[in-house]
Formats: structure tokens, C-alpha cells, sequence
């Protein structure tokens, strides 16, 4: 994924090209029965030429506001990653039942929402930023998807650790890398 973010940086045919290439692979490798590492590798390099185009981007337009936007990203994606990853290890979450029952509803919650303020946002709601505009109701929505992403990050954990407990194939271990790529 990093090696394809270094060149959809600079190449931004190549990052709409992993963008549709990332999208489609992501479905054919969730919904596929027998796991193909080839195309979980492909799915990676092609979320990465997106992400970093998105990145190229948006460094680019924020440049004179947001100077190091995109390595703040990156330090705070590294970061919710290891401390979850902690907090997982040392049993402080546990996922069970009810926390996964919990997850799975705000998640949808949280799409609908975002859904909703997609449409809203070409109607002019939040000045064509609908729900996530700058005030405190945008701010909120982004905290929560924050959490809500980090604590998602533990049921990936717990797949993981499932899948070894009960002695997967050792190739369904793509199938969980993939997991924590998408």
C-alpha cells in the first residue's frame, strides 16, 4: 500500500485508475470464497495509488493552511492503530457479543448518517460540506468517526485471533491482512 502512495502522489491518472481498481477488488475480495493473495496484494497497491493521489491532492490544496496535513494523517492512523493494537493485547477491550452488536449499529448508524449528509451537502447544507461543515456538529461527527474506526480496528483484532485459535488454513491469513488494509 505505501509503495503504491509514494506513486499516486505524483501520478494522478494512476491513483482514479487504483480507485476504481481498489473498489472493484474490494468487493471480488470480500465476497470471494477461496481467498487469492495475488489479489489481495493488487487491492493494496491500488487502495494505495488512491490514497496517495487523495494525499498529492490534498497536500497541494491545503499547502498554505495545513502545511504537514498529510504526515499528521499518517502519524494519527499510526498511532490509533498501536494503541488500539495495546489496549487489544492487554485485554483493556474486550470484543464480545454485545460489543460487537454495539459496533455493528453505530457503523451503519454512522453510514446513514454520512449518507444523508452526502445528499444534504448538494442541497448547500454546511455550505456544500453538509454535516461536516466547520461547527461543533461537524467536529463531533468527525470524532466519532474516528472512534468508530479505531474500535473497529479491535474486531479485526479479534478475527485474527479467532482464526488462529480455531487453526485456519495459513492462507486465510490474507484474507485478514486484507481485512486490516480495507
Amino acid at each position: 500500500m505505501a509503495v503504491g502512495a509514494v506513486v499516486g502522489w505524483s501520478n494522478p491518472v494512476l491513483g482514479l485508475l487504483g480507485m476504481v481498481v481498489g473498489l472493484v477488488l474490494g468487493f471480488v475480495n470480500a465476497f470471494k470464497k477461496q481467498v487469492v493473495p495475488a489479489l489481495v496484494i493488487t487491492y493494496a497497491v491500488a487502495q494505495g495509488l488512491f490514497i496517495g493521489m487523495l494525499s498529492g491532492t490534498f497536500s497541494a490544496m491545503y499547502a498554505d493552511v495545513a502545511p504537514n496535513l498529510v504526515g499528521q494523517a499518517v502519524l494519527g492512523t499510526v498511532v490509533a492503530f498501536a494503541v488500539m493494537l495495546a489496549l487489544y493485547s492487554n485485554r483493556i477491550i474486550r470484543v464480545n457479543g454485545t460489543f460487537t452488536k454495539i459496533m455493528m449499529g453505530s457503523l451503519i448508524a454512522y453510514g446513514l448518517i454520512g449518507l444523508v449528509s452526502f445528499v444534504s451537502s448538494f442541497f448547500g447544507v454546511g455550505e456544500g460540506w453538509g454535516f461536516y461543515g466547520v461547527g461543533a456538529i461537524g467536529m463531533l461527527l468527525c470524532l466519532v468517526g474516528v472512534a468508530l474506526a479505531s474500535f473497529s480496528l479491535a474486531l479485526d483484532f479479534n478475527m485474527i485471533e479467532e482464526g488462529v485459535r480455531y487453526g485456519l488454513p495459513e492462507k486465510e491469513s490474507w484474507r485478514m491482512a486484507f481485512g486490516l488494509t480495507a
